[in-house]
């Protein structure tokens, strides 16, 4: 969906205001529950009500959501509010992102992608999801990528990030998730600033559940508030592994005063992140300082050099590249066709060796998707890209080669 939505009530989305799969005293009705797949929506949301996201206001009962994206701001005027989705209840979430602000002008449950995240039966999986936008409430349960995460029954956080800043009158406060109950999180970063009230931290605001831990995550954030602040979480329970933060640039303030060495607000559990300078997370010497972290090239999980900076996932580009060619030439109908580019970085320097994860190459004659799929620059810059047998099917016109990477 593309366009801007402008609505005066509650259940509003770029893409639908309302998703549901019901449930009859435990039973679906339909035996074979529905997924959201390969959805996406361009635009601005406005609305005074709640349930608002970016795709979707408010969506139940799905078996999962694979393959979704929002690009737009969101406002409203209450609460569970997204950049994607005001409110998930329950079902698994993978690969979605959402790159627009959202704001709730007075209320709370407002996250870079999800408000409020509802598990009842336990057991999810939510996985390389990602929020860029800046997350402004006015109330608890405030998040760069969740406000509020509830699982009744363990699930799971695998590869989540966010950078945007977060602020919120009130508490319960975080750069990643404003609160979590029974969430495990392993490999997960935030790198936006914080601020709120009581229970604030650089990744989690408040976290209640004593046997889920949190495992291969850092912060990059100022964070600031007025009660049991902390770098890392404002109030913890379970245990912290293989984590870290900055200590040389970001700060940290608890009613006023300067507190950075306070990773930890109020603290009911194990482990603390390990401090480390600006220079050992955002250089080469990463792979080496942030032990446990894995860097190895493509079947690693995390990736960094002095472009990007803080690491980052390596499904995630993240780099400004550019590409060109002006080859030309005849081209028969249904035969292969091999197409060079030249890319660039947004320095104008060769883009060597870089890994572009999602191709989509279409004509625009006929409008035809030629090939899709992920290559790999060489060590020049170029990439080589090959329309396979068949792809062509018309001969007459001139086909000019549209190449993106969403």
């Amino acid at each position: 969906a593309t366009g801007a939505v402008r609505a005066n009530g509650s259940e509003v989305g770029g893409l639908v205001g309302r998703l549901d799969h019901e449930k009859n005293r435990y039973r679906y009705r339909n035996p074979t529950p529905y997924s959201l797949k390969n959805a996406s929506a361009t635009g601005n949301v406005t609305t005074d009500g709640r349930y608002v996201g970016g795709l979707v206001g408010r969506h139940r009962f799905a078996k999962a959501v694979t393959n979704v994206s929002a690009d737009g701001d969101v406002t409203a005027d209450g609460d569970r509010v997204g950049g994607l989705i005001g409110m998930l209840r329950e079902g698994d979430i993978r690969d979605a992102t959402a790159s627009g602000d959202v704001e709730s002008s007075s209320a709370g449950y407002v996250g870079g992608l999800i408000g409020y995240y509802y598990d009842r039966g336990g057991g999810q999986t939510l996985e390389r999801l990602s929020a860029s936008g800046e997350v402004t409430g006015d109330g608890r349960y405030v998040g760069g990528l969740i406000g509020r995460a509830y699982s009744r029954q363990e699930s799971d956080l695998n590869q989540a990030a966010a950078t945007g800043t977060v602020t919120s009158t009130e508490g319960q406060v975080g750069g990643l998730v404003g609160r979590t109950t029974r969430v495990t999180i392993t490999e997960a970063y935030a790198t936006g600033d914080v601020t709120g009230d009581r229970y604030v931290g650089g990744l989690l605001g408040y976290k209640t559940s004593q046997n889920s831990d949190i495992t291969d995550a850092y912060t990059a954030g100022n964070v600031t508030g007025s009660e049991y602040t902390g770098g890392f979480i404002g109030r913890h329970r379970g245990s912290i592994q293989t984590s870290y933060r900055d200590t040389a640039g970001p700060t940290v303030t608890e009613a006023g005063t300067v507190v950075t060495g306070q990773a930890i607000g109020r603290n009911r559990g194990s482990g603390s992140p390990t401090g480390l300078t600006t220079t050992d997370m955002t250089t080469a010497v990463a792979p080496d300082t942030m032990a446990g972290f894995d860097f190895t090239t493509d079947t690693g999980t995390w990736k960094t050099d002095s472009e990007i900076g803080y690491p980052v996932f390596q499904w995630q580009d993240v780099r400004e590249l550019s590409a060109n060619s002006s080859v030309s030439g005849p081209v028969t109908a249904g035969d292969q066709v091999t197409v060079e580019l030249t890319v660039t970085d947004k320095n104008g320097d060769p883009a060597a060796d870089e890994q572009i994860r999602n191709i989509v190459v279409e004509s625009e004659f006929d409008g035809e998707l030629l090939t899709q799929g992920s290559a790999t620059v060489d060590s020049t810059g170029t990439l080589t890209l090959d329309i396979p047998e068949g792809a062509l099917q018309t001969a007459d016109g001139s086909h000019t080669l549209t190449i993106d990477s969403p």
